[in-house]
């Protein structure tokens, strides 16, 4: 419907977008498959798309120029995200690397850091680790490159969910400013990454990236919080008999600040605090 309206005066109805994208299909079978011996013409293309626009005829030069597209370019299909995971997962070298490959997951960035050991981060005691971030949109796995081999070895790894990052900055006049990163759990407040780039820029980039991903994960969390809490009420609604029903529905109008204090602990009860495992 959208792309209907965002191309007006092409399509006369919805069902004739449809047939036309049908149609493109053929052709792009007939011009690319090496099972096909007779090839679609651009005047047999006209022909095949006569009529078809709720009765009347396509523009001349979209067909043509859709004709064009198809003959000079054939479809690719889009690599799928978990072979991306895969490839990571065949990479990685240690004894406690997990699976992985998962439909929900997909890999995000390879960052380039330098791991702080120290709490006094900018001590000059403090040893600075080179390591590969692997950032994932639910996790971080920290590794150290064996370029040799081209492999990963595996360091540790964190979700996302429960993390809060925030920025460190020297404020030393006696050397250069440099800004690093810091990632803790939310709710035992434990470290788990503390790290510089090479830049101030690329710190920041970084943070952004960490940052915007976690707030993808709440944003999903919250979606399949109210998608259960709907089935759950479905289901509800379904196996309750109308006199309990009508019950519920007085005490919603006659006693509101109780009735939704019972609901919200009926829902609490359901659907714990998600930890972060």
């Amino acid at each position: 419907a959208e792309y209907v309206k965002a191309n007006r005066g092409v399509f006369e109805t919805e069902d004739a977008a449809y047939v036309l994208s049908f149609s493109i299909m053929m052709l792009h079978t007939s011009l690319h498959n090496p099972s096909v011996k007779q090839r679609t013409s651009k005047e047999l293309w006209l022909k095949m798309n006569r009529g078809l626009n709720n009765g009347k005829d396509f523009p001349r030069q979209i067909l043509l120029d859709i004709f064009s597209r198809i003959q000079e370019t054939q479809f690719v299909t889009a690599r799928d995200h978990t072979e991306k995971v895969m490839e990571i997962q065949q990479q990685l070298e240690g004894s406690d690397i997990r699976d992985l490959v998962a439909p929900h997951r997909w890999f995000i960035d390879d960052v380039v850091v330098y791991e702080l050991d120290d709490t006094n981060y900018w001590s000059k005691n403090n040893k600075q680790q080179k390591r590969h971030l692997l950032i994932f949109n639910d996790l971080v796995i920290i590794t150290k490159k064996n370029w040799k081999e081209d492999q990963f070895l595996f360091r540790k790894s964190f979700y996302l969910f429960n993390s809060i990052v925030t920025i460190l900055i020297d404020q030393s006049r006696s050397k250069p400013r440099k800004q690093g990163i810091q990632v803790r759990d939310l709710l035992d407040k434990t470290v788990l990454l503390q790290c510089t780039c090479e830049t101030p820029e690329e710190s920041t980039i970084l943070m952004d990236t960490l940052n915007s991903t976690i707030t993808m994960l709440k944003e999903l969390e919250k979606d399949r919080r109210e998608m259960l809490g709907t089935s759950v009420e479905m289901r509800r609604c379904s196996t309750t008999t109308s006199t309990e029903m009508a019950g519920e529905i007085m005490a919603s109008h006659c006693y509101p600040t109780a009735h939704r204090a019972a609901r919200r602990n009926s829902v609490d009860s359901v659907f714990p605090p998600v930890s972060d495992n």
